[in-house]
């Protein structure tokens, strides 16, 4: 059954994470990456509010500077955004690497992260753009679908019907980079994979999804607020590390009935 599977998959991602400590070392470059764009997102903010500061705002030209300058400001934040987005697409495909290489038996070294970013960097970033382009484009319908939704069930579920939903969508795309990385696909196909992968094993892959949320959004706060604010970012990555292990696995066991 395959609610045995996913208890199999979870006790193996276990061992093999228990065995491979090497494989946590991206949470604390992740880190690092969060604090320097928070670092530059947070002068760029006091720079502009010492900058309004200094307007009098009294009258109508000084409102007209503020309004030329707000494609300037959001021009800056797209431009934090694709900075993000890179660092964590270095971040994710050598992370997968290291899964990858746990996976087969063999020890994860820091070789292993950079050959990761070497050989599946371009085309994770090329999906996740192709995905960013899509949902630009159907914005209006999901920005429409998403409201009423959150209206309609998220009202009536105190919340747990957006979670379901995240769940739900989650499902269908959280294996396309994992596929890049152990078979070298190309980021449509892998995305198609992906999709494939959520049709065919989808409560299986619900479950696992929904406790990485669950347990990360839950796990530190167990420990304390004192845990949960000074360690509670190193807690939620190793649960999603850890699972991320899990997700790969089972793609490993579904992967010659999809490609």
């Amino acid at each position: 059954m395959w609610f045995d599977e996913i208890m199999d998959d979870c006790k193996n991602a276990l061992r093999i994470a228990t065995s491979n400590k090497g494989i946590f070392v991206p949470i604390f470059i992740k880190l690092g990456l969060s604090i320097l764009l928070f670092v530059v997102a947070f002068a760029f903010i006091i720079g502009y509010v010492v900058r309004i500061a200094n307007l009098s705002i009294r009258g109508v030209e000084d409102l007209q500077i503020l309004f030329r300058e707000i494609p300037i400001v959001l021009l800056i934040g797209v431009i934090v955004y694709l900075l993000y987005l890179l660092g964590s697409s270095l971040i994710e495909v050598g992370s997968i690497n290291l899964l990858k290489i746990a996976v087969g038996g063999n020890k994860p070294r820091s070789s292993h992260f950079f050959e990761g970013i070497k050989n599946y960097f371009l085309k994770v970033l090329g999906g996740k753009l192709i995905i960013l382009l899509i949902i630009l484009i159907l914005s209006p319908i999901i920005i429409g679908l998403y409201l009423l939704y959150t209206v309609l069930i998220g009202t009536l579920t105190a919340g747990w019907g957006i979670t379901f939903l995240s769940v739900f969508v989650a499902v269908y795309f959280t294996s396309w980079t994992t596929a890049i990385v152990v078979d070298n696909l190309s980021p449509l196909k892998a995305i198609g994979i992906s999709f494939k992968l959520g049709k065919k094993y989808f409560w299986g892959l619900f479950i696992i999804i929904l406790s990485s949320i669950l347990i990360g959004r839950y796990i530190a706060v167990v420990f304390g607020p004192l845990v949960a604010l000074l360690g509670g970012w190193f807690i939620t990555g190793v649960v999603l590390t850890y699972f991320k292990l899990v997700v790969l696995m089972v793609y490993n066991r579904k992967r010659e009935g999809l490609l």
